[in-house]
């Protein structure tokens, strides 16, 4: 697999999502959408540890009461949808949300999405759900 034109790819994305993604008259956190990258690169790659260390411990996957890191790579390990949509949806257009959060894409609605915030460790992933 060649890594290489999907990083070039989402580092032009990121370069749009900085110039031009704003809300709240803030622009979109640079580190939060370097970690949104480096999602989206392992992602793509199905590195499940560096991805866990991309993420919240306190990670929500599932409207089902699911609460871990750990429990949403063991479950993205039998399901490889749940990757290829995180693939997808961290290369699209993010925004930096009044709750002070990065979400991806601006505008999932009741679809998937990732959501990052800010964290005494740096920014993480602290969310990747469907649905309400």
């Amino acid at each position: 697999m060649k890594i290489q034109p999907i990083i070039r790819s989402f580092a032009f994305f990121l370069s749009l999502s900085i110039s031009s993604a704003t809300n709240a008259g803030s622009l979109t956190p640079k580190e939060a959408l370097a970690v949104g990258e480096k999602v989206h690169v392992h992602a793509i790659a199905k590195n499940f540890f560096a991805l866990e260390s991309l993420m919240a411990k306190d990670f929500l996957w599932s409207f089902g009461g699911d609460g871990s890191a750990r429990d949403a790579i063991e479950a993205w390990r039998t399901d490889p949808a749940y990757l290829k949509n995180l693939g997808r949806v961290t290369r699209m257009r993010c925004k930096y949300t009044e709750e002070k959060r990065v979400t991806c894409p601006a505008n999932a609605g009741k679809g998937y999405r990732a959501a990052f915030k800010q964290l005494p460790e740096g920014w993480r992933m602290i969310s990747f759900v469907a649905g309400d």
